[in-house]
């Protein structure tokens, strides 16, 4: 199966598909989303890819066969702007955060329906999501409101659940689990930026991290959870930390040249994407020395808000999936 790293722009075409064998950007899906893409998910076995965006019905669904778009929900985010998107570990659930109420919308990607709303809803702005490796929790980040502007949900019946450990203020805008999700990690608007949780307590984990100089936009682990990136909108725009100490990497001996919007890590964790704010948009790493890969032939024209990568994931119990979860069958 060949592997893709899609990339969610604020210019048209919107969205940018390359192959990561050879970094070519493939020929645009005949369905492109309308305006602006700020989230991109790829399902566990990368049969799918979601993106979120404004206008539209904020929400595209591809069929990774073929690229051929699939039909909409027939109820859809609400909102004038989809923000992030997250496939829970067993593919079976599609979460989407967006800008206005009930600003967190669940699918079941069976048939495509609805979720019941939970009964405690983000207060605010919701801007990612991201479900546990277990499938037990799913992560909001918001503007705003409680649990260091963090809603956790159990999927088991959806009911809100407190964020103990202390996180930065202002909008959180990145939420993620290490693989074992043993911990999870968030960006804020303002200072520490970028905080990490122990999930047995959902205490703060990381108090020796070094902080990001900026707000903090993407938090993801590497797939072995040895190493925490933070992309943000301040010089050096991303910082890498090893997990064992959560001590500070030297910066890449290239930056990237703006602010930091994106970042993830391959499945194999070869490399590190990170989107920005200032050509050429997607700076490419591989991660033996996170030296600058050279860019594609084709580069967005526009600030990248989000970036995925394809691959199987195969999760580290299966088991845990049935056995941590009630499956909810409900539809509205």
């Amino acid at each position: 199966m060949a592997s893709y790293l899609a990339v969610a722009s604020a210019s048209a075409p919107f969205l940018l598909i390359y192959d990561t064998d050879t970094w070519a950007k493939i020929p645009d899906p005949a369905v492109l989303p309308p305006s602006i893409a700020r989230g991109a998910a790829f399902n566990p076995d990368s049969t799918l890819l979601a993106i979120a965006h404004s206008g539209g019905d904020r929400l595209t669904l591809y069929n990774t066969e073929d690229w051929s778009a699939l039909p909409s929900p027939s109820i859809l985010p609400a909102g004038t702007l989809a923000n992030g998107v997250a496939f829970s570990p067993d593919g079976s659930l599609l979460a989407v955060a967006h800008n206005s109420f009930p600003r967190i919308t669940i699918y079941s990607t069976v048939d495509w329906t609805k979720l019941p709303n939970p009964a405690v809803l983000p207060p605010a702005e919701a801007f990612s999501v991201a479900f546990s490796p277990d499938g037990g929790t799913l992560l909001v980040a918001i503007s705003g409101g409680a649990h260091n502007n963090i809603r956790r949900y159990n999927t088991a019946d959806w009911s809100d659940q407190p964020v103990a450990g202390t996180g930065g203020s202002g909008d959180s805008r990145a939420v993620s689990f290490n693989p074992a999700g043993t911990r999870a990690a968030a960006g804020f608007g303002f200072g520490p930026y970028a905080a990490v949780f122990d999930t047995a307590a959902w205490e703060t984990a990381a108090t020796a991290l070094t902080v990001p100089v900026g707000s903090g936009r993407a938090t993801p682990f590497n797939p072995s959870g040895s190493l925490l990136a933070v992309a943000h909108n301040a010089s050096p725009y991303i910082s890498i930390f090893d997990t064992s100490d959560w001590s500070k990497l030297s910066d890449p001996a290239v930056l990237p040249s703006g602010s930091g919007w994106a970042a993830m890590f391959s499945l194999d964790g070869t490399h590190l994407a990170v989107g920005h704010n200032t050509a050429p948009y997607i700076t490419i790493y591989d991660t033996d020395g996170f030296n600058k890969i050279a860019d594609p032939d084709t580069l967005p024209v526009g600030i990248v808000h989000g970036v995925a990568f394809s691959g199987v994931v195969v999760p580290p119990d299966p088991s845990a999936f049935w056995t941590n979860r009630i499956r909810t069958v409900e539809t509205v």
